[in-house]
């Protein structure tokens, strides 16, 4: 998925054909190409927010999933009405969040961007993206919890130094002795 949004990143915002929802379902098909998430919650080109909230009104949840989760802002608060976002969970429970959207968070391209922008930024927790002013938010996980397990175990034995055989042996003969 960090991929997928990397690549969309600085993007600008067009209502009707890369709004908020249009590039999340762009991003999450790149991630994802196998996916059907247009088929569940409605063709962005052909429904909005509402809409996709009323498709996936049985398969939300008011909080996160390890993976990735398309987020459904059900209140106005920071943005506009019933946005939606891509927000994912990491295994450390930090939270990486990115959008398109006419209101960004980060102002730094507003002068070359002014209609609006897509951009990435992360949160420490679940609890602190939650209480940040979104309004109600409401999740459907895209069951890539893995592919955030696995990211994190290969990050891990990437950093740990790999032992010699003498080592091993060493390690062996103090574990029975």
């Amino acid at each position: 998925m960090e991929a997928a949004i990397d690549n969309h990143i600085s993007e600008a915002y067009e209502a009707g054909t890369n709004d908020c929802d249009a590039w999340t379902q762009k991003v999450e098909k790149e991630a994802h190409p196998d996916s059907n998430l247009s088929e569940k919650w409605g063709d962005a080109s052909k429904t909005n927010a509402s809409g996709h909230r009323e498709n996936l009104k049985d398969s939300l949840s008011d909080n996160m999933s390890l993976g990735t989760n398309i987020v459904i802002q059900t209140q106005k608060s920071k943005s506009t009405p019933n946005h939606v976002l891509i927000a994912c969970l990491n295994e450390d429970g930090t939270v990486d969040v990115a959008e398109c959207t006419k209101y960004p968070c980060d102002k730094s391209l507003k002068d070359t961007m002014p209609g609006g922008y897509s951009e990435k930024f992360s949160y420490a927790s679940e609890d602190e993206f939650k209480n940040d002013g979104w309004g109600k938010l409401e999740f459907y996980s895209l069951g890539d919890a893995d592919d955030y397990v696995q990211k994190s175990q290969n990050q891990t034995s990437e950093n740990t130094p790999q032992k010699t055989p003498q080592e091993k042996m060493l390690d062996m003969y103090y574990k029975h002795h």
